[in-house]
C-alpha cells in the first residue's frame, strides 16, 4: 500500500506491504547406468531406470514484512529509506538417508538512497542496500549437522549513477539493483526511452549491458574457475520495447517484445560449461478503465508460443520458459 502525505514540512511517499507463501516439494528419482555406445552403430541396448538414489521433500514456509519513505526536501533533494523483514522456515526431509533438519532464517535488510535533482532533465543519485538469500533448490541437497545452522547468504550493493531526461517522463522513484560479492564484479550499462510519439501512442524501450565476470581464481582441479571467466545466469545483453496505444478514455491496447542473448547455465569450470541459447518473446495486453479507481488488464504472455530456456539452477537443472498463457488483473486504489 501507498501512502502520500506531508509532515514536518516534508513531503513523504510511504510504501508498506506483507507477503506470505508456501511451497511444498518432492523428488522422487530412478536413474539408469551409463552406456557405450559406438558413433558408427548408434543404437543402445536399452536404459533399465532400477537405480533408486533420490527421494527428498522441502517444505518451505515464509512471511516478509516492509516499508520503505521516499522523503522529498524540495525540488532538488530526495532520500529514500527502507527496512524488510522476512522469516523463512524450512522443512527437509531425506526420506532416503533417513535424514530430517529444519532451518529458521531470521533477515532484516535496509536500502538507504539519496537524489539529487538540479533540474527536471538530471537526476545523481548514490544508494546503498543489502539482502539475504537463503538457501532452497539444489543447495539444500548438501544440508548436514555440520552446516544446519550456516548462515543466509548476504548480499550488499553500492551505487552511484546519474539519469538523464530528454523529454518529460516519469520520475523514478525506485534504482536498479545489482549484486556484488566477494570475488565476483558485475559491471554494464542500462539505457531507457520512454515517450509519447502521439497523444495517444506511447513507447518504452529498454537495453541492458551486463558484464559480469569472476574477479579472482577459485576452486582445484576440474572445479578450478579462472579469474575472467563470465557468471553463470547472466547474459550480457537483454533488450525490451512495449508499444501502447490509448483507444479512448477507457480502452487502449499495447504490445511488445522481450529478448536475452546467450548465457551460461551455471558458471564454468574446467571442465564443464553449458550454454542456454539466447531469445525473444512477443508478449500484448488490453486495458480497462472502469472509473477513477477501478482498472482491469488482460495480459497475453507468450503471443506465439516459442519455446525458450528461462534460467538454470545448474549445467542440468534448465528452467523452460512458460508456452502461451494468460491472466486477468483488477487493481482497484484506495
Amino acid at each position: 500500500m501507498t501512502w502520500n502525505f506531508e509532515m514536518g514540512g516534508l513531503e513523504h511517499t510511504l510504501l508498506t506491504g506483507i507477503e506470505v507463501g508456501s511451497q511444498d516439494n518432492r523428488r522422487y528419482r530412478l536413474t539408469a547406468a551409463n552406456q557405450t555406445v559406438s558413433i558408427h552403430n548408434p543404437v543402445g541396448s536399452g536404459w533399465s531406470f532400477n537405480t533408486y538414489d533420490r527421494d527428498k521433500k522441502t517444505d518451505i514456509r515464509y512471511s516478509s514484512a516492509y516499508i520503505q519513505d521516499q522523503i522529498k526536501i524540495n525540488e532538488q533533494h530526495q532520500f529514500v529509506l527502507g527496512f524488510r523483514k522476512d522469516h523463512y522456515e524450512t522443512d527437509f526431509n531425506n526420506v532416503k538417508d533417513s535424514a530430517k533438519f529444519n532451518i529458521k532464517d531470521n533477515m532484516l535488510s535496509s536500502r538507504i538512497g539519496y537524489i539529487f535533482k538540479p533540474n527536471e532533465s538530471i537526476s545523481y543519485y548514490v544508494s546503498y542496500s543489502n539482502a539475504y538469500q537463503p538457501r532452497n533448490g539444489d543447495q539444500l541437497d548438501g544440508i548436514s549437522n555440520d552446516n544446519v545452522n550456516q548462515d543466509p547468504e548476504k548480499f550488499v550493493n553500492y551505487e552511484v549513477g546519474t539519469k538523464i531526461q530528454f523529454h518529460e517522463i516519469a520520475d523514478p522513484d525506485d534504482v536498479t539493483k545489482k549484486i556484488i560479492v566477494d570475488g565476483q564484479r558485475s559491471r554494464g550499462i542500462e539505457l531507457t526511452l520512454n515517450g509519447n510519439l502521439t497523444d495517444r501512442y506511447s513507447v518504452l524501450a529498454g537495453y541492458n549491458y551486463v558484464n559480469a565476470e569472476i574477479t579472482k581464481d577459485q576452486g582445484v582441479g576440474s572445479s578450478a574457475i579462472s579469474k575472467g571467466t563470465d557468471l553463470g545466469n547472466v547474459a550480457s545483453h537483454s533488450f525490451s520495447i512495449w508499444n501502447k496505444y490509448e483507444f479512448n478514455s477507457t480502452w487502449s491496447a499495447a504490445i511488445g517484445m522481450i529478448g536475452r542473448g546467450e548465457m551460461y547455465a551455471a558458471t564454468p569450470t574446467s571442465s564443464t560449461s553449458v550454454t542456454i541459447p539466447g531469445w525473444t518473446r512477443m508478449d500484448a495486453a488490453a486495458y480497462a478503465r472502469i472509473d477513477e479507481k477501478t482498472r482491469v488488464q488482460f495480459n497475453i504472455e507468450n503471443l506465439l508460443d516459442k519455446t525458450y530456456y528461462s534460467s538454470a539452477h545448474n549445467e542440468d537443472n534448465i528452467m523452460v520458459g512458460m508456452p502461451l498463457n494468460a491472466k486477468v488483473t483488477w487493481i482497484r486504489d484506495f
